[in-house]
């Protein structure tokens, strides 16, 4: 077998493999793949494809596949490093996509040394790099409030959808929402659904209340308008759903324990690696700072966290892996996190990690499991920043040293088809005792779980 690069004349075969192929316009988009972003592939002897991989327009490596009859003998594995290599070469970074039903394909990654993305194996925040100023909302410079991002649940269907839910003027009342089928759609302001929560006798009772609101598991979780209830909005399904909370440890509402220079946003929804969650001060609490686990599917509050911050000393918050980080304002330009809470360990504690930002007030800050980014709305601007870990895992040194080169790439050619010919023998014998963890087909359409040869930074 050597290695060498997908073309034209290889489209069909990948349309007719791929599980949303078949139809001329996903042939268009492989087409486009193909002539437009790194891949790999192995031919046989008589020039056959055998085993592919390519990026996508996300950065992120797709449409692996390995033809039945040549798997279990590690094709995919050495394509994908093929591909690893060349672009950490060029200074990016290699992650890629496996269908989250597809748990063979998952755990033959793990296998091969890939790390799972949206898992806790680190230490907590090492650092905090941005800010990115996207741009200003949609409904401009006066609608300071707000919060925006992409789906914030693990794995989510909609990954490369984005939000934006500004408040009114008011800094309470969010009414209308946007979404944008991708980054691009976002940027030239033109989304897929604008849709307002104000009912048809100009009612507001199903709006949301304060800058707290999250879009996890294509919904919008959010306070319900004047009170001490949780909403639920499903913009495909058009359903809204509405829970009162228990009495046990009472959540305020109406601007009693807001964060500090921002109003009515006494509770604050949350998303991460563990769930939903609402982060709250209560009266019962002392105005300090309450953590508790919210059920996404019927809105029921489950296990509570005490902690001793007061929330009114603190300017905002995020979950990342059931650990709460705090933040406070240094001055106009800088943020500290000062603060955390282990709701895995129940301990609590200081820290200080500095984040510089565009605008004086940070109005909302969410951390996305799946792309490792920190979403703000900052003062009516759309901003984020990437997160990097203590103790993270990478495997990038030792994969990358042993990929081969892609053809075309003068004098390096045959040795990259050396180093192919050498792999595919010397690991037939180990794959065929692990042959049974997967069929070799990854794809990037619906549901997905992310592996990354080094840390999950998109691009």
């Amino acid at each position: 077998m050597r290695l060498s690069t997908l073309n034209s004349s290889h489209i069909d075969l990948l349309n007719e493999t791929w599980p949303y192929g078949g139809s001329e316009h996903s042939r268009g988009y492989l087409a486009t793949l193909v002539r437009s972003f790194p891949n790999a592939c192995l031919l046989d002897s008589n020039g056959r494809l055998v085993s592919w991989s390519t990026f996508d327009p996300f950065g992120a490596m797709a449409h692996g596949y390995t033809l039945p009859e040549y798997r279990g003998r590690g094709c995919l594995n050495i394509v994908n490093r093929a591909l690893a290599m060349h672009v950490h070469a060029s200074g990016f970074p290699a992650y890629g996509n496996v269908a989250l039903d597809n748990v063979r394909m998952q755990n033959l990654n793990e296998h091969w040394g890939y790390q799972r993305l949206g898992t806790c194996q680190h230490e907590g925040i090492q650092s905090i790099h941005g800010p990115v100023l996207v741009k200003l909302n949609w409904k401009g410079t006066g609608f300071k409030a707000g919060s925006w991002g992409k789906d914030f649940a693990l794995g989510a269907k909609l990954q490369d959808h984005y939000w934006v839910f500004p408040a009114n003027k008011d800094h309470r009342t969010m009414e209308t929402f946007r979404l944008y089928a991708s980054y691009k759609k976002m940027m030239l302001y033109f989304p897929i659904m604008e849709f307002s929560l104000r009912g048809k006798k100009d009612g507001c009772e199903n709006c949301g209340q304060g800058g707290g609101a999250i879009f996890y598991n294509s919904s919008f979780f959010y306070n319900c308008y004047d009170s001490r209830a949780l909403c639920k909005m499903d913009p495909d399904a058009m359903r809204l759903l509405r829970r009162e909370l228990d009495a046990a440890a009472p959540a305020s509402f109406n601007d009693i324990f807001s964060y500090k220079g921002v109003r009515y946003q006494d509770m604050d929804m949350a998303g991460d690696e563990k769930g939903l969650w609402m982060i709250y001060g209560s009266s019962k609490a002392k105005g300090n700072m309450v953590i508790r686990q919210v059920d996404p599917s019927n809105l029921k509050a489950g296990r509570r966290w005490n902690t001793t911050q007061p929330k009114p000393q603190v300017t905002n918050s995020f979950m990342i892996c059931g650990v709460l980080y705090a933040t406070r304002r240094v001055n106009a330009t800088h943020e500290e996190v000062f603060y955390y809470y282990d709701t895995n360990a129940a301990q609590e504690g200081n820290m200080q990690i500095f984040m510089e930002k565009a605008l004086p007030t940070v109005q909302s800050l969410n951390y996305n499991p799946n792309d490792g980014n920190l979403y703000m709305f900052n003062d009516a601007h759309l901003v984020y920043y990437n997160v990097t870990f203590k103790n993270h895992v990478s495997v990038i040194s030792r994969r990358v040293q042993v990929a081969a080169t892609t053809e075309g790439q003068g004098s390096d050619r045959a040795v990259g088809q050396n180093v192919v010919n050498n792999e595919v023998q010397a690991d037939a014998s180990k794959q065929d005792r692990i042959s049974d963890l997967a069929h070799e087909d990854g794809s990037n359409t619906g549901n997905k779980a992310e592996y990354a040869v080094v840390h999950g930074y998109t691009m």
